[in-house]
């Protein structure tokens, strides 16, 4: 079956938590997941172009994009897109810097609203708050980074978005929420017109099951600060954090419930022994009813259940309902169709029910009075038979709307003080005196990963590291033992999947005055990030303490031997990034081979640079592609894992594995402008390398380069007056010395001496058609042909540009030019380029002797002079070709 073309999905790359780019470049996010179950409900691979929210639209609306992954409806949206079902509903808010006391946004008067660029919030405040100045900014990531710089004071964003960011870029406290705007739906919006593919996206979303939405959503919800309500079922964790606040509030929420249960107990108490009594009395106190606090009656129903009456009510009735007593002495029906229509059935069944059983009638309804308004009522009353089958109620009812207060203020304080513990972004816990879990927040299952089942009547040191153990149990017996909260301690603990994590806790001592048992209440937080940043931040500073060490080395290192100084740099890298190996390697001139120059070891660790010799790269050909990458593109190589290289590695996995190399690092290293070779590090055994190893590993490249150059410059300095720095031969100022002997032994004793210049045919051409680096490789190359075919007593060297002398003392014409052909048959020979587009290149010779000239006018420039002639003469002639003689 062909594979299902990929569904693209377009969403700003600054929205987190629902859609942004990770430090890798990769899309993550609360959307990012949700669209990838979408995709395999689809069936299609989905791709995302995340990009500044405009863009992200217009994406869709330009075809670039299939679907637009979440956004809210707008009337100039609904002009060229179609939505999706309700992803899920949306909050947007104004934050505003802490310390700036304003009540409202119309307060904010000329200062400067942030809002995104082609945002709904935009055209929000363009038309609702037009007054208000807007500054534009290009995406959510960038509006906050200016606000924590100072540039603006408020912005306005979706609440889950602005905490996200403000946690990662700014103090708890720094800013707070201003005004909420406006809840939205969240949809996805494809383009007019496609409605099949609205129909298919609609089935897919109703297609996911609550239990995977859940789970989605607490993984991106656990550590932030949000308020989200997914797709169509799951309420999830709105935030608030702030640690020393939340400790203050979870103890007065705790005091507050607990003085209202005991007005409520009390008042029930007190009412119930008044009921007692005004039972046990009905019959005596009718005749007092009027001072009664409520209503006394008798209720009559009859025999068949059709009638109902009020025999007796007492006068209050008609103050509370407005209702005449004698007005129901015959008929109860206007008094019962005032109780509530919500509770009128249930009051009903319940008189039927009492009826049925004879048994005492108790119920508590709300009854429309004379104002309009409902009261709370409790009635009462003891059902009796009488002699004509009917059944008479005496009894009463009170209203009760303050012990309904309270009651329901105790429910909104625990509704209050559940929904701050289970929201919360931290794990709020209760221990008892012995250490022993008595709650955990739900959160703890979303940081920790634990159940709370399995953690609640468990101790707590299981789950903290054995080293913090102690301090642990010092700080529960000090909030404990000296009744006051405490605030600091830091520890680590285990997650379920084998993690540490680093938490810090808050606690305070919580007396029940139920029970009189003292609670150890704690609110913990996740500090693994900051205690990651803070041994990132001992990381660098060891590691730049290393580098002014080892810069401090080279500099002082001066003329000499380089060689003691690399192999300390390579002892305290290994040493420092704990590998098992560091080593140098440098290229051959042709990079055809390559060799280990120097090698550090961990003990136990076999050397290798005795068989890294002059190897043949070629004759690896994965690992020559890679060297060709290291060379051409200054590309850093890293293998993570050598038993995972590909099948055209075999060759290299098998070496790799018999010197007992894993994984491995090579950097290239560079001389002169040229890679010259590369640094490298192994590791014997799988290891998780840094993030930025091979940033790291490059400075230490660059820092070998700069020592390499520095040794080269020196020598350099030492062989710049007799060496050509291109081709390494002689120079025309060596050369014109080693003449001018020659010339003196001459004209003293008569030994003749030649000289010939090589000029490369065609060079300019090569050079624009290849390259001046081909051409520079042609040069050396030629230049290593001329020096392995004199002798050791001859003279080759580089007279400028493509041409060449060779000068050969004590030698005549013929033999001289017999060494000169050979030169030009050899030179034909060599192939330069790449396979399959391979060439030659051709040179052409003048050959001159000094005892071709007069004795008397001979000198070193005259004979310079008819060589250069002859080599003249020879190009004319059709090149590739010496001219000698006459």
């Amino acid at each position: 079956n062909q594979e299902a073309p990929p569904l693209i999905v377009a969403q700003d790359h600054a929205w987190p938590p629902f859609s942004f780019l990770d430090s890798n470049n990769n899309p993550r996010g609360l959307l990012i997941d949700l669209w990838e179950l979408i995709g395999k409900e689809l069936d299609r691979p989905v791709a995302f172009r995340l990009v500044d929210w405009g863009e992200s639209i217009e994406l869709v609306r330009r075809g670039e994009a299939h679907v637009h992954g979440g956004l809210f409806v707008s009337t100039e949206r609904e002009e060229f897109l179609q939505f999706s079902e309700e992803l899920m509903p949306l909050t947007t808010t104004s934050f505003i810097v802490s310390d700036l006391l304003v009540p409202d946004m119309a307060s904010l008067g000329e200062t400067e609203v942030g809002v995104v660029a082609g945002s709904y919030e935009k055209t929000f405040m363009r038309q609702e708050k037009a007054d208000l100045k807007l500054r534009i900014f290009p995406n959510n990531e960038a509006m906050v980074r200016a606000a924590t710089r100072g540039e603006i004071v408020a912005f306005v964003a979706d609440y889950p978005v602005g905490m996200f960011l403000l946690d990662r870029h700014a103090e708890p406290t720094d800013f707070r929420p201003l005004e909420v705007l406006y809840s939205q739906p969240l949809k996805a919006g494809v383009q007019r017109g496609d409605d099949a593919f609205l129909n298919s996206l609609n089935q897919a979303l109703a297609s996911i099951d609550d239990e995977t939405l859940r789970q989605l959503s607490q993984r991106w919800l656990s550590s932030e600060t949000v308020e989200v309500v997914p797709i169509r079922w799951i309420t999830l964790i709105t935030g608030l954090s702030l640690l020393a606040a939340l400790a203050l509030i979870s103890f007065f929420l705790y005091r507050q419930r607990v003085w209202l249960r005991r007005q409520v107990m009390q008042r029930s108490r007190e009412l119930r022994k008044a009921h007692e009594q005004l039972r046990d009395n009905l019959l005596f106190l009718q005749q007092v009813t009027d001072n009664v606090p409520g209503v006394i009656y008798s209720f009559r129903r009859s025999a068949d259940g059709k009638q109902y009456s009020f025999p007796y009510i007492s006068d209050r009735v008609k103050e509370w309902l407005g209702l005449e007593p004698k007005d129901l002495a015959d008929d109860a029906i206007p008094l019962l169709e005032r109780a509530h229509s919500d509770d009128r059935h249930s009051f009903l069944a319940s008189i039927e029910q009492s009826a049925r059983t004879l048994t005492p009638w108790r119920f508590q309804l709300r009854i429309q009075v004379a104002d309009g308004g409902y009261w709370w009522m409790e009635a009462q009353s003891m059902p009796a038979t009488q002699e004509d089958g009917s059944i008479i109620w005496y009894g009463y009812f009170n209203e009760i709307r303050e012990q309904k207060q309270l009651e329901q203020a105790l429910r909104a304080k625990e509704r209050q003080f559940r929904l701050i513990v289970e929201n919360a972004n931290d794990i709020i816990y209760t221990l008892n005196a012995q250490g022993i879990f008595t709650y955990v927040s739900p959160n703890w299952t979303t940081l920790l990963g634990h159940d709370q089942h399995e953690v609640q009547g468990q101790s707590f040191e299981p789950f903290v590291h054995p080293d913090d153990r102690p301090k642990c149990r010092k700080f529960l017996n000090e909030v404990i033992k000296e009744g006051t909260k405490r605030a600091g301690v830091e520890y680590r603990v285990h997650h379920k999947d084998g993690q540490i994590r680093w938490h810090t806790s808050n606690a305070a001592p919580i007396h029940d005055e139920l029970t009189g048992e003292i609670t150890y209440l704690g609110i913990a937080r996740d500090i693994t990030r900051r205690k990651l940043a803070q041994e990132e931040e001992s990381y660098q500073n060891r590691f730049q303490r290393l580098i002014l060490r080892l810069s401090s080395s080279f500099v002082d290192f001066g003329f000499g031997n380089i060689d003691p100084q690399i192999e300390y740099l390579l002892r305290e890298i290994g040493e420092f990034f704990e590998v098992d190996r560091s080593y140098l390697f440098q290229f051959s001139d042709d990079r055809r081979t390559m060799s280990n120059t120097h090698e550090w070891c961990r003990p136990g660790i076999p050397p290798l640079i005795d068989g890294m010799q002059e190897v043949d790269i070629e004759n690896h050909g994965w690992w020559w592609q890679q060297i060709q990458q290291l060379v051409e593109y200054d590309q850093v190589l890293f293998i993570n894992d050598v038993d995972e290289l590909p099948d055209e590695a075999a060759t290299e996995r098998e070496l790799f594995q018999s010197q007992q190399v894993r994984s491995m690092f090579c950097v290239p290293v560079r001389i002169n402008q040229r890679v010259a070779g590369f640094f490298g590090v192994d590791s014997v055994s799988l290891r998780q390398w840094r993030n930025d190893q091979a940033d790291l590993l490059t400075v230490i490249a660059n820092l070998i380069s700069g020592a390499l150059e520095k040794n080269r410059l020196e020598q350099e300095v030492i062989n710049m007056s007799v060496t050509d720095p291109l081709t390494g031969l002689r120079n025309r100022r060596y050369l014109e010395n080693r003449m001018f002997e020659s010339m003196e032994a001459y004209l003293r004793h008569g030994t003749d001496f030649s000289i010939v210049i090589f000029d490369l045919d065609h060079f300019k051409a090569i050079n624009d058609t290849h390259g001046h680096l081909v051409g520079d490789t042609i040069l050396r190359r030629f230049a290593s042909l001329l020096e392995s075919s004199v002798r050791g007593s001859d003279i080759a060297a580089r007279f400028g540009g493509e041409e060449f002398i060779i000068l050969f003392p004590g030698t005549e014409l013929d033999e001289a030019r017999q060494s000169v052909e050979r030169i030009l048959s050899d030179t034909r020979d060599m192939q330069f380029g790449n396979p399959g587009q391979a060439f030659s290149v051709t040179v052409s010779a003048g050959l001159a002797a000094a005892s071709e000239l007069e004795i008397e006018g001979i000198t070193a420039d005259s004979l310079t002079a008819l060589a250069d002639a002859r080599l003249y003469l020879a190009k004319r002639l059709g090149r590739d070709q010496m001219v000698y003689g006459d």
